[in-house]
């Protein structure tokens, strides 16, 4: 069968003549990826036909599927960088959940099918969440304390008039100790002018293995806590990250210290499934009280919350997450 061009304009860039040279690889990720997914190639390539995408690809030829990959996040607005989260040709969790996202905007109720019907349920859960949210009212920054983990800490100068119990590479379970801490202070009179919490935590707990059910149970109490202390809750998902860059860094971490023989255990799907896991129970929680701000779906936009690593911002970004949780979270500077 011969090559299908692929519908590209002007000449080829740098970051495309790399995707064209490597291509074997690349499609044989996106194959592999598509398995693992339960997602036939044939009707991955069917769907990318149809507008908005319009692209055609030759399933059977390396460079045409690694080449449309890269149009597809080319069209996806991915910035042209060689990573998962750019235009590298193949397809992984971040495309993936940037292509369901447009897809279900641009098809009809009944062209919907496969990963399409996923991504029907999850918006419908969203909305639902969303519906349970409740105004809180609007709360001072200087009557907010921001518990979290490094994604919390990193925030720090644009969180100024809060009190933050964060520490980079903390899991729930010392946030918990370390909110309580704050708490019985409170009892005793100090910080008598905190009215609302932001909790963001779960990465550190998921990625080190500790079970969901326990990342639950930690952020209830939490949330629990917060409620019989008069405290309102911004209960924040976490923000998608790299689950490809991310579990390479795990795996060399397991390797130097030999733990679990020096394999880290969880796969990429299982790594991306856990934290949707997560994500969609701590929407669930939204109601009296608790305020849930979607990080996962609001921080979409790399050009405006791009990852220094697999999961870390910095800088503006960091500071762009931080006016994003004030704003959905009901937090005012003044």
């Amino acid at each position: 069968m011969a090559e299908i061009p692929q519908n590209n304009e002007g000449l080829k860039n740098d970051l495309q003549s790399i995707v064209e040279k490597t291509a074997e690889q690349r499609a044989g990720f996106t194959r592999k990826f598509l398995e693992q997914n339960g997602k036939p190639l044939a009707s991955f390539v069917e769907e990318l036909k149809k507008p908005p995408f319009e692209i055609i690809i030759n399933p059977e030829n390396d460079k045409s599927l690694a080449l449309g990959v890269f149009n597809l996040q080319k069209k996806l607005g991915f910035s042209e960088e060689d990573n998962s989260h750019g235009c590298d040709g193949r397809l992984g969790p971040f495309t993936k959940r940037a292509y369901e996202g447009r897809t279900v905007v641009s098809k009809s109720a009944g062209d919907r099918s496969g990963l399409m019907e996923e991504s029907v349920v999850e918006n419908e859960k969203k909305a639902e969440a969303v519906d349970r949210n409740v105004d809180m009212g609007t709360v001072k920054i200087s009557e907010t304390v921001f518990v979290g983990d490094s994604l919390t800490f990193l925030m720090e100068p644009n969180l100024k008039g809060a009190d933050k119990v964060a520490k980079g590479g903390m899991q729930t379970g010392w946030m918990v100790k370390n909110f309580n801490n704050f708490l019985a202070e409170k009892k005793n009179g100090m910080h008598s002018n905190i009215k609302r919490v932001s909790i963001l935590g779960g990465f550190n707990d998921l990625t080190s293995l500790k079970s969901i059910s326990s990342i639950k149970a930690n952020l209830t109490s939490m949330y629990e806590a917060a409620k019989k202390a008069d405290l309102t809750v911004v209960a924040c998902t976490i923000p998608e990250w790299d689950y490809e860059s991310g579990r390479k860094t795990f795996q060399r971490t397991f390797e130097k210290h030999e733990w679990s023989g020096g394999n880290y255990p969880l796969s990429v799907a299982e790594l991306e499934l856990k934290t949707k896991e997560l994500n969609e129970w701590i929407k669930s929680q939204a109601g009296s009280g608790i305020k849930v701000v979607d990080l996962f779906t609001e921080m979409h936009d790399l050009n405006k919350y791009k990852r220094g690593d697999f999961v870390h911002l910095y800088g503006k970004y960091a500071a762009n997450m931080a006016a994003l949780i004030k704003d959905k979270g009901g937090i005012k500077d003044a």
